[in-house]
């Protein structure tokens, strides 16, 4: 199974919609300059599957800054999830976010 992409737009109505948990594999570095509101941190260089809070049925969405650090993770990222989730990536990332006017904190 591949990685889907996902617009900002789309994620923000998921997560309004409280159907999609939005996890940010930055590093806490990065994560500590800015961040989306309610998201789940686990960084990409310590990902451990069991962290993820997902149920049966969730979408999973990923993200990092620009989506090429999700993309490149593609197969750790989807055969970390659960196998009855939807897993995306956010294209083009933060900025993408940012550039949609979705507000970070």
């Amino acid at each position: 199974m591949s990685i889907k992409e996902i617009d900002p737009i789309t994620l923000k109505q998921w997560m309004t919609e409280g159907i999609a948990i939005l996890v940010d594999i930055r590093e806490t570095t990065e994560r500590a300059v800015e961040k989306i509101s309610s998201t789940h941190h686990i960084p990409l260089s310590t990902f451990n599957p069991a962290d993820l809070p997902v149920q049966e049925g969730n979408i999973v969405v990923y993200h990092c800054v620009a989506g090429k650090r999700t993309a490149m993770a593609d197969s750790q990222l989807t055969s970390a999830s659960p196998g009855a989730c939807d897993v995306y990536h956010l294209s083009g990332g933060m900025m993408a976010w940012k550039n949609a006017r979705n507000g970070v904190s």
